[in-house]
């Protein structure tokens, strides 16, 4: 999956995005750090090229969302298939296994999978890792519930985001989290038949998000 074995990848985890406690959800651990840039220096340092930024390391408010809202049970999983889009280092992914349900987490970013394999790991948990563009096949998501944080953040994915919204919801349930992503409200949600569940007030990393606290909006079909 990835160029690093899995104890490089961990070391290199643990010593710059701790497996720890989730502000929002405090009975979860993963890995997290308050600033990417030196597991960004290290992981380019152990490859020896250019990699992307290391966004999966960070604690997004969105993510932390979705996997309160499954801890509370306001998001029911258990029992049911599972797909995590853009599942980072695993916050909901995680959850949604940890309440019962058969999980898989997909993600373009063979180190998030694999750091979210890691944290699957230290939790005794299977999750399936699928490294590819849900939106390219969004099809392929033959699940009972698909969780998504932060799904559009770039101009470039409003048009591939409302295609695969619209093929999800066909088959599935969609929860659909956004803690102000740019371009997010250009997909309209409620065209698309998902409507507003919550509201949550999520902490947040002020040199991250430029703010220590972030308002969610969970939306569900």
């Amino acid at each position: 999956m990835t160029l690093l074995a899995d104890e490089t990848l961990e070391r290199l985890l643990e010593t710059h995005a701790p497996f720890q406690s989730l502000p929002f959800v405090p009975e979860l651990a993963t890995w997290h750090t308050t600033d990417e840039m030196p597991l960004w220096e290290a992981l380019e340092a152990e490859l020896g090229r250019h990699v992307e930024p290391p966004f999966f390391a960070l604690a997004w408010p969105a993510g932390q969302a979705l996997a309160r809202m499954i801890f509370d049970g306001t998001i029911p999983v258990a029992g049911k298939r599972v797909a995590d889009v853009g599942c980072g280092s695993g916050p909901v992914a995680l959850a949604a296994a940890l309440r019962g349900a058969t999980v898989t987490a997909v993600d373009l970013d063979p180190l998030a999978l694999a750091s979210c394999g890691l944290a699957a790991r230290r939790h005794g948990l299977a999750i399936a890792l699928e490294c590819r563009d849900a939106f390219a096949l969004p099809e392929a998501l033959d699940v009972d519930v698909v969780l998504a944080a932060d799904l559009v953040y770039h101009k470039s994915q409003i048009e591939p985001g409302l295609r695969a919204l619209a093929r999800w919801r066909e088959r599935s349930r969609v929860f659909l989290a956004d803690g102000g992503r740019p371009h997010f409200d250009a997909i309209d949600p409620k065209k698309l038949g998902l409507t507003v569940v919550a509201e949550l007030d999520v902490p947040a990393e002020r040199k991250v998000e430029g703010a220590t606290q972030r308002r969610v909006r969970v939306f569900s079909s």
